[in-house]
């Protein structure tokens, strides 16, 4: 069983790297996570905690392109990043010139026990076919009283129930980003639905689960945001049209009623 759950972990790590390879380049473009409506909303979740941080120490964990590190960019944070694919690295300092950004595994967190104030992952679990040892990997960086963000995870509560309304949109639908590079088969489709694990093997991440963890390493679960936000900007991005924009007159924070997406704050009280 150790050695399957190794080759699983194995191939659903390199099929990552090569999907973030081939579209770090146009990542940024992404309406899924960059929708301007998309970024307000966490803004917003986040700035009562943030503000109050204790200190000035924040961790991207698989940071991409630095997404995490922007949305606090208007505070006095010394960001460090890391990730596992080297060309989202090159884009974070590009980015966020700075900050510090390494290539790591979120699995192997690079850093001592309590280093940061903050600590964010956004977008990460569901891309590891396990995703516990990377979580709580990044929990214990947390100082005693900081934050840990957990953000733009699919969630099972939607997931599960429009099942095959995702199988349609997946399969008549395709993200461009994507299909233009299993077209020239530079990607495979084993490597797709591998690169998205959580999302196509299971129906996303529990966030349940999730707060049992980090229950479990002495956090304090402040707040589960439940919205539709992602999903709506990601069907945006496979109809090449500005959806959200669409709906500016309904407040962003009044669009969650399936659930499709969790955004999570903790707080580690020991």
């Amino acid at each position: 069983m150790g050695k399957t759950k190794d080759k699983i972990t194995e191939k659903v790590q390199r099929a990552n790297i090569r999907l973030h390879s081939l579209i770090a380049g146009d990542y940024d473009d992404r309406q899924a996570v960059f929708h301007p409506v998309v970024v307000a909303n966490l803004k917003e979740l986040i700035a009562p905690y943030i503000e109050t941080s204790i200190g000035n120490k924040f961790l991207d964990v698989g940071c991409g392109t630095g997404y995490a590190a922007r949305l606090v960019e208007n505070y006095d944070f010394e960001v460090t990043g890391f990730d596992i694919t080297p060309e989202m690295i090159k884009r974070a300092r590009q980015n966020l010139p700075d900050g510090i950004f390494v290539v790591a595994d979120a699995g192997a967190v690079p850093f001592r026990q309590s280093a940061f104030d903050v600590v964010a992952i956004s977008g990460v679990l569901h891309h590891l076919a396990h995703y516990e040892p990377a979580l709580r990997a990044a929990a214990v960086c947390v100082k005693p009283g900081g934050l840990l963000l957990i953000l733009n995870e699919p969630c099972v509560k939607g997931y599960r129930r429009f099942r095959q309304v995702r199988r349609f949109t997946k399969k008549f639908l395709p993200e461009s980003r994507v299909k233009k590079h299993t077209d020239s088969g530079l990607l495979g489709a084993d490597e797709e639905l591998l690169a998205e694990y959580h999302v196509n093997f299971s129906d996303g991440i529990d966030p349940k689960k999730v707060k049992a963890i980090l229950e479990s390493e002495n956090f304090s679960v402040e707040q589960i945001q439940y919205t539709d936000l992602n999903m709506i900007a990601n069907l945006g991005d496979r109809l090449y049209y500005d959806i959200l924009k669409r709906l500016q007159q309904i407040k962003h924070g009044n669009i969650h009623a399936a659930g499709f997406d969790f955004n999570l704050i903790a707080i580690r009280w020991d």
